[in-house]
């Protein structure tokens, strides 16, 4: 079983854009950089691992300008599946998982910076492409959008998680795992 987190309420920077679309793109605060939105489907899979990719909106990611918090319908989760990106290097943030207002337990995240072709810490390339898109139109240059999978210890019953400011990450889609 899986759940994908609504995020569109949250998102508040643009990551995809198409090439006319390129001068609205925030994935760097100096470059304005974007994902070609040609690499994307509004429905897409990794390993199975369905992600919802935001392409109806100009805003279509999370940087987390500010302490995030997402509720969600109260369910049994074993797993978290982060869609992510990083400008200005890979960082690492904490993730924090609530029941009624209880905290259960924390994580630590790890996202690879968007011009990384190695992977940082445990992520897994979702999606790369083979330019990027500036206000200045279309450079050859490799990008990727990377997957982090946090598996828990056991199965908890979770309805809501945060995520601590970092500006530097980018969140375009999480999804939950169980076994129910």
């Amino acid at each position: 079983m899986f759940y994908q987190l609504n995020l569109k309420e949250y998102f508040n920077s643009t990551g995809i854009t198409t090439l006319d679309e390129a001068s609205k793109g925030s994935l760097d605060i100096f470059a304005n950089l974007s994902f070609p939105k040609e690499y994307f489907q509004e429905n897409m899979y990794f390993n199975n691992i369905p992600f919802k990719i935001e392409l109806d909106s100009i805003l279509d990611n999370i940087s987390i300008d500010d302490e995030l918090k997402v509720s969600f319908e109260r369910n049994n989760f074993t797993d978290v599946y982060i869609l992510g990106a990083c400008n200005n290097g890979n960082f690492s943030n904490n993730i924090h998982f609530y029941s009624e207002e209880n905290l259960i337990f924390s994580k630590k995240i790890h996202i690879t910076d968007l011009m990384e072709e190695i992977p940082y810490k445990r992520n897994e390339k979702f999606v790369t492409s083979d330019y990027v898109y500036t206000p200045n139109g279309k450079l050859d240059t490799t990008i990727s959008l990377w997957v982090e999978r946090i598996q828990f210890s056991k199965e908890f019953l979770l309805d809501s998680l945060t995520l601590e400011e970092n500006p530097f990450i980018h969140i375009f889609a999480i999804t939950l795992g169980g076994e129910g």
